[in-house]
């Protein structure tokens, strides 16, 4: 590969991020240009390798690399935006492959409950919701886990989903006091239960310790235009 291309790549991390999602989402075509021509276009740019061996190896590590990426947390929300439908769909196959064939001791968690949230912002719940028990049968205890797993079943807004997940919520909050996280959703749970009052005053005290800075996106949750319907005696949050 060309120094300058891979300086021109290395020094802009959006493109980096594009080439690896490429590599792995259209693997087979980038396998069949490999094998046949041993020179390949992704982003707009040709690579030209000098034979069999390395065209594999630069496939296969640049595959490593985005699986990498993936099990990045602090990334998995650009990457949620970024994927497509149909993209979405090819890591729901990876994954069932993965945590069919891995070794349970062997499965990198990270992966699969960053796949999870991808799949969740992507509307398909049912399938999210399968990896999230998954992991949670090797880290059964884990609070972020167990919080995936309570956005998934909210999102799916059934009477039964919000009810396990506000009793998930109930006992993280009891746990851990001081986690921002846990008391807004329960109160986002409260409120999809029609408990507004209640749901009022945990996405309050939410407030109150800071989930704007944690994660700002939520100032355009729009459980604020529900609870300023519904309790319009109250001052509003925001």
């Amino acid at each position: 590969m060309s120094d300058v291309v891979l300086l021109s790549l290395v020094g802009n991390g959006f493109w980096i991020l594009v080439l690896c999602v490429a590599i792995v989402f259209f693997r087979n075509e980038l396998k069949t240009a490999i094998t046949s021509l041993g020179k390949i276009k992704v982003a707009g740019t040709h690579f030209t390798f000098n034979n069999k061996s390395d065209e594999v190896k630069a496939y296969a590590d640049l595959s490593d690399v985005f699986l990498s990426i993936l099990a990045e947390r602090r990334l998995v929300l650009n990457l949620s935006e970024i994927v497509t439908h149909e993209n979405a769909l090819k890591l729901l196959r990876f994954s069932k492959k993965y945590m069919k064939e891995m070794k349970s001791d062997e499965q990198n968690l990270e992966l699969l409950r960053n796949i999870a949230t991808i799949l969740n912002f992507k509307d398909y719940r049912d399938d999210a919701l399968n990896i999230a028990n998954h992991i949670l049968k090797s880290a059964p205890r884990n609070s972020d886990y167990l919080n995936i797993k309570c956005h998934i079943l909210m999102n799916r807004k059934k009477d039964t989903d919000l009810k396990e997940a506000f009793n998930i919520l109930d006992e993280l909050v009891k746990s851990n006091p001081t986690e921002v996280t846990f008391y807004y959703n329960r109160g986002v749970a409260l409120v999809g239960m029609n408990d507004y009052l209640k749901g009022y005053e945990d996405i309050k005290k939410g407030i109150e310790l800071g989930i704007f800075k944690i994660n700002p996106s939520c100032v355009n949750d729009p459980v604020f235009t529900i609870l300023n319907n519904n309790l319009p005696d109250k001052p509003r949050l925001i």
